[in-house]
Formats: C-alpha cells, sequence, structure tokens
C-alpha cells in the first residue's frame, strides 16, 4: 500500500515534532508491503533525523518541487495531490490542526486522510466555536482520527461527537537503539537531559537543582543534548540565560545537536534522567516520548506527578515531584538510595516497552490493514446509490466503496414508502449500481425502474419480514438479496419465494478498530444492554439478571443505552408496549437497588467509549437476526451474555448460550480476571474473523464494483 506522509515541521531540526516525523515513517516502512512517501516541508541540509530513512529502499524523501522554498499548508497538499494523480495514496497522513482543516476541504482526499492533531486547544473552555467547528469538519472527511494518549482520545471525542467512531491511538514511539540492558547505580552519577530549551520545560530550574547537588556530589555531572533554545518575546533574559547555563556551569556537559542513536549512547551512560516541567504543563493530554526513551534504556526519569502520568508509572513512583523546587531534594534521595533507584528504573522501563518500534507497529497493523485497496481490478461500476430511510448500517461500507474508487450518493426516504420521486429518479439516472437498504418501499420503487445496464442489490434485515413490501418486489429486477442472517434468507425463500441463486447471506459489519481500548476501573462488574425497544428485547430479563448478581455482589450495574419508549412513536402507540415499559420503569423506581444500579442514558454518540465502561454485553432478546450491539461490545473485548435463540449459535459459534437468567447469572459469576480477559480476546477475534469491515467490505465490493 502507499501511505504520504507530511507534517508541518523543518526535518532539518532536532525537536519533538522532526523527530517523531522521522520516527513514525520507519514505524510505518517496517512493513515491507507499505511505501512511505515523506513529503519535506523543507529542502535537506542536514541528516541528523532523516539519516536511518535514507537506508531504506521503500521510503521516498520528496523535497518541496520549488526548492529552497519552505511549504505552506496549501503547496503540501497541492504537491500530495500532485504525486497522487500519479499514483493513488492509499493513506494520506497529516500532523498539523491549519493543515488538516485544509486537507478536509479537500473531497479528492476524503475518506483517506490520517489525521493527527496535538497543537488544538486541551481544554474545553479554551476550544471556542471555530475550533469545534473546524475540529468536527477535519472528523468527518478522516478515515483516521490519530490521537497520542488515550486522555486526549477521550477528550476530542467529548468536544467533537464526529471523531467517536474514527479515533485511533498513535501512541509515542521508541526506537530499538534506546533499549539497553540493566545495569546498577553508578558510583559517581550522572544526569541526563535532552529536548528543547523552553520555559515550562523547567530547563534552568534543572540546572539550579544540580548546582545545588554538586555541593554535596562533587563529582556529579549533568549531561545535555540539544539545541533548540527559544527566545520568548515576552522573556527576553531567557535565552541569554540558558546559553550562560549551557557554557558556564561546572559539571554540565552540553553535547548539542545529535542524532537519536546519539541521544540513546549518551543516555546509556548515564544514570538519572530529567523531565520535570513546569505544573502549568500537568494538564496536557499528550506524553512526552522523552520519558519513554529513558525507560527503554533502564534509565529511571524525574517527572511531574500528574493523572495521565500515575495512570502509566502508578500512584507510589518514587521519582514523582509536585514543584520543581523539589527537583533537588528528590535527586539527592534517590542517589543515596539504591532500592529506590531499582524500583524506579524497573517501573519506567515496564512502561517504556509497550511504545517501542515494533509494538507501535503492531497496533497500527489492523487499521493499516483496513485501509488497504479492497480489489486492485479494474472495476465495472462506479457510480453506488444507496437508498432507505435509515441508513445508519451502511455507513462503513460506503467508505469501503470509496476506497475501492467508487463515488457514493445517498437517496434517503423519509419513512418505508414515503419519498421525494424528483430526487429519487435523477439519482436514479445517475447510478451504475443501486443499493436498496431495507427490502421496503424503496427496493420495490427501483426495483420498478431500473435500467437493463444498472446491477441492483436489495438488504433484507428481519424487519421487513412483518411488511408487504418483500411480497411486491420484482425479483427479476434484482441481482442479488442480500440476508443479514440464515434465518432471514430462509424466510425469504419459504415466504416470498426468493431463488436460490439470488440470495445470499451477508451479515452486518462493524469497523472494530475503535472498540479496541482498555476498560475503565469498574467495567468487570458493568452490564450493558444497547437498544430496549420493543419489548422483545426483554428488559425484564436484563433486570432478573441484575437481580440476581447484586444478591451476590452490590457493585453490579446496568447502564441501558437507546431511545426512551416514548420517544418512538411507533412504539409508545402500541398499549401493550406502553404498558410494558410501564411496568419495568414502575419495577426500578421502586426497588431501591434497582433505583441505584440501573442507568438509562438515552441515544450514545460515542458508543466505542461507552463500551470502555462496559464489562459484560448483554443480548437477551427473544428474536433477533443479527443483533450488532453483541457485535460491538464483543469487538470491545466484553463478555457476550446470551439468551439462547434462533440463530445465534451460528451467528456467534463459541459463545455459550444460556436458557435461564439463573444459569447465566451463575455463568457470570463464575468468572475470574484472567477468564473474562480470555474471553474477551476470543470475542473480539471472532468478531474481527467473521464481521470486521475488510472481510465483508471486500463482498460488498464484488456485489456492487466488480
Amino acid at each position: 500500500m502507499r501511505i504520504a506522509l507530511y507534517g508541518d515541521v523543518n526535518l532539518n531540526l532536532i525537536d519533538g515534532s522532526a523527530i517523531w516525523l522521522a520516527a513514525l515513517a520507519e514505524v510505518l516502512a517496517l512493513d515491507p508491503a507499505c511505501r512511505v512517501t515523506v513529503v519535506l516541508k523543507s529542502p535537506i541540509e542536514r541528516d541528523l533525523v532523516v539519516a536511518p530513512l535514507l537506508a531504506r529502499d521503500n521510503v521516498d524523501l520528496v523535497s518541496p518541487p520549488d526548492a529552497p522554498r519552505r511549504l505552506t499548508p496549501t503547496a503540501a497538499l497541492d504537491e500530495i495531490e500532485r504525486l497522487d494523480a500519479q499514483q493513488r495514496f492509499d493513506v494520506v497522513l497529516l500532523r498539523g490542526f491549519e493543515l488538516c482543516v485544509h486537507a478536509a476541504r479537500r473531497p479528492t482526499l476524503h475518506g483517506r486522510l490520517w489525521t493527527y492533531l496535538t497543537d488544538i486547544p486541551q481544554e474545553p473552555a479554551l476550544a471556542g466555536e471555530d475550533d469545534r467547528a473546524r475540529l468536527a469538519e477535519i472528523a468527518r472527511a478522516s478515515q483516521r482520527v490519530l490521537c497520542q494518549t488515550d486522555e486526549l482520545r477521550a477528550y476530542l471525542e467529548g468536544l467533537i461527537p464526529d471523531a467517536a467512531w474514527r479515533t485511533l491511538l498513535l501512541t509515542p514511539m521508541v526506537p530499538d537503539a534506546f533499549v539497553r540492558p540493566v545495569r546498577e547505580l553508578s558510583t559517581t552519577p550522572k544526569l541526563f537531559y535532552a529536548g528543547k530549551f523552553a520555559p515550562a520545560w523547567g530547563f534552568l530550574e534543572t540546572v539550579d537543582a544540580f548546582r545545588k547537588l554538586r555541593q554535596d556530589h562533587p563529582d556529579l555531572e549533568l549531561h545535555v543534548a540539544g539545541d533548540k533554545v527559544h527566545d520568548p518575546p515576552d522573556d527576553p533574559g531567557y535565552k541569554p540565560a540558558v546559553t550562560a547555563a549551557l557554557q558556564d556551569t561546572d559539571g554540565l556537559v552540553w553535547h548539542g545537536a545529535v542524532i537519536r542513536e546519539q541521544v540513546a549512547d549518551l543516555l546509556a551512560t548515564c544514570d538519572v534522567a530529567l523531565s520535570a516541567r513546569h505544573p502549568s504543563m500537568d494538564a496536557s493530554l499528550e506524553l512526552s516520548t522523552k520519558v519513554l526513551e529513558y525507560g527503554a534504556a533502564n534509565v529511571p526519569v524525574v517527572l511531574n506527578r500528574n493523572p495521565l502520568h500515575e495512570r502509566l508509572f502508578g500512584a507510589d513512583y518514587p521519582l514523582f515531584i509536585e514543584e520543581l523546587d523539589e527537583l533537588a531534594v528528590v535527586l539527592d534521595r534517590t542517589l543515596a538510595d539504591a532500592a529506590r533507584w531499582r524500583r524506579a528504573r524497573d517501573t519506567a522501563h515496564r512502561v517504556a516497552t509497550a511504545y517501542t518500534f515494533e509494538r507501535v507497529r503492531e497496533r497500527l497493523a489492523p487499521a493499516l490493514t483496513a485501509a488497504r485497496p479492497q480489489r486492485e481490478q479494474v472495476l465495472a461500476r462506479r457510480k453506488v446509490l444507496i437508498s432507505g430511510h435509515d441508513l445508519k448500517f451502511t455507513g462503513p461500507l460506503a467508505e469501503v466503496l470509496r476506497r475501492a474508487g467508487a463515488e457514493i450518493r445517498q437517496d434517503v426516504w423519509t419513512f418505508h414508502a414515503s419519498h421525494d420521486p424528483v430526487a429519487s429518479q435523477e439519482a436514479l439516472d445517475w447510478a451504475d449500481a443501486i443499493w436498496a437498504e431495507w427490502c421496503l418501499g424503496n427496493a420495490v420503487w427501483y426495483a420498478a425502474r431500473r435500467r437493463p445496464d444498472q446491477r441492483m442489490i436489495v438488504r433484507l434485515h428481519r424487519q421487513e419480514l412483518n411488511t408487504e413490501f418483500p411480497a411486491q418486489v420484482d425479483h427479476d429486477a434484482v441481482d442479488r438479496l442480500v440476508c443479514v442472517a440464515p434465518m432471514v434468507a430462509d424466510a425469504a425463500k419459504s415466504r416470498f419465494g426468493w431463488r436460490e441463486d439470488r440470495v445470499e447471506v451477508l451479515p452486518n459489519t462493524i469497523d472494530t478498530i475503535p472498540f479496541d481500548r482498555p476498560k475503565l476501573p469498574g467495567a468487570e462488574f458493568t452490564l450493558g444492554l444497547v437498544g430496549f425497544l420493543p419489548s422483545l428485547k426483554r428488559l425484564d430479563r436484563a433486570l432478573d439478571l441484575l437481580e440476581l448478581l447484586l444478591d451476590d455482589d452490590p457493585r453490579w450495574n446496568l447502564r441501558v443505552a437507546g431511545a426512551l419508549p416514548w420517544e418512538q412513536p411507533w412504539v409508545w402507540a402500541r398499549l401493550t408496549e406502553r404498558e410494558y415499559y410501564r411496568d419495568q420503569f414502575d419495577r426500578v423506581r421502586t426497588s431501591d437497588r434497582l433505583r441505584r444500579a440501573v442507568r438509562f442514558e438515552g441515544r450514545i454518540a460515542n458508543i466505542p467509549g461507552w463500551f470502555a465502561a462496559v464489562g459484560t454485553i448483554l443480548s437477551v432478546s427473544d428474536i433477533e437476526s443479527f443483533h450488532l450491539a453483541l457485535a460491538e461490545g464483543m469487538a470491545s473485548r466484553a463478555v457476550p451474555l446470551v439468551m439462547e435463540r434462533e440463530g445465534a449459535a451460528e451467528l456467534f459459534p463459541g459463545v455459550p448460550l444460556h436458557t435461564t437468567v439463573g444459569q447465566a447469572a451463575t455463568h457470570l459469576l463464575g468468572l475470574d480476571a484472567d477468564e473474562r480477559a480470555r474471553i474477551g480476546a476470543a470475542g473480539r477475534a471472532l468478531v474481527e474473523q467473521r464481521y470486521g469491515l475488510t472481510t465483508v467490505g471486500a463482498h460488498w465490493v464484488d456485489l456492487l464494483l466488480t
């Protein structure tokens, strides 16, 4: 596959942004099937940062077309589109807020953009309406919105609902060169600092602490790497002070600008690394790559205590500081206590091992696989019309079709048989292929009017079987009736006379990547029910199960997502349905423990994020043709709790089916943490294999385009 990579950074400078871009190119190039084109903002004048890329056969560095100028965001995108016209990129990966805004306004790049946003307001109060609008614009145009940490992902998803189904973790990346063997604290210790020199980075305070320590440790050395000194307009004395500290401090050895591999070699000779920052940095949602590099080298690091660091290192990490003026005290205590030093060393190394190039590549691999072109052959059709009253299940597949080279239009009907005939006719005249989502009035209308040169696919779900529409469709006008489950296909053939050769079973599909996130504390006691309308979804059964679990442990709880019954006229108009839900809500309202343990949360925009707090996904319905929510929950590694029903064993083989609520409760209570983890991993693997977007999407490309 072909990847274009551009960041609004100068690769001649040794700073975090430049190192990040070069590291990402290396990580992507670890896959020999990837060809990475790095578009340069400025011509290469020194190769300190890009040297590893020059040695790789599957990385191309493209200088600005009119060197020596620096590319503006507009010029950079022009160059990417020029290269794309020569040979299409499968992924266009960009870093920088303004750059990504410009890219989002170029429809030719939509669906292929992977956008990495760090230079954005990281507090809701600082994100104005214009910021939010532009972020939403980027999210809608992106296939993936890349986030450095879980904290940044949670923030973006809360701020911009459009990002919820597109986020992907792209963590800091540590080269193998930094991974060094374990060693002991030296009798003549050395401290280490690397990176930029800016007020919030605490370098001057670090030098002050070093000078104090030298009074009791006269052989102590501070080794410093880097040459990027900021010159803030509001602090004209800062740059001269840094320069003086670098040049005139006894025991400080300044190595200047060195390549990353040399930094690793220097670090390997030191005993404690310094990453103390001004407290204003504690609100950051990003993780310093240097902190991880230090840990990889088995060098403990002094760093600020903040929520992100505590999540990774643990609240008891011995080298946390609260304020910069604590630095000398913490260092003195550590240098005098080898056991404390070892504990910090081992913790830092354990954290860092999850961020090596190879581990990051492994995490990116599923998303890269999903971004590969579905088919290489010449397409017979390109213009695909998707029609129906509810197109929520078509979105991921539409993106697959776009990546395969299709143009997509939608004809959204207002109800089962209500639409704008003029708009529908215009769409029909345009299309090469028609996808009628739901076998309702839209399928009847298009089947009666399609041209002989057009291809028509109708997707049949279970709900339509109870309507008059499947019997009204002209079978001869439909090239393929796609059924979401075997039981639906059997009904189509037996009740409506569809021929065997016209019927195909293709299950619903999900993009599993957004669901790949760690469970939150307490998830193991949380049941999730997504969609509880109509009554055959059996909310009563979920409440029965919860009561049995609460008899064992009061921590059990139930989160219910989905529209409320009075929000759906078709439910509330039925007297039996209304009475059923009144009974269930009265049951919760009148029980102290159910009232505390049950939450009705309404429609959830961010279902992948919601599932992070859910440890067990319930599928307790009397009837389901597929049950997408069950597949989504399993993709999140939630334990599936499925009541026996027709078709469940075929759709989810290996998942235990329970005949009674008591049996289901006993099963859940018998699982320990290891078993839950094993079941969760197996469930995710099953969904990826059978219902993942790459697997199912390839069939839809064949159906509609070839």
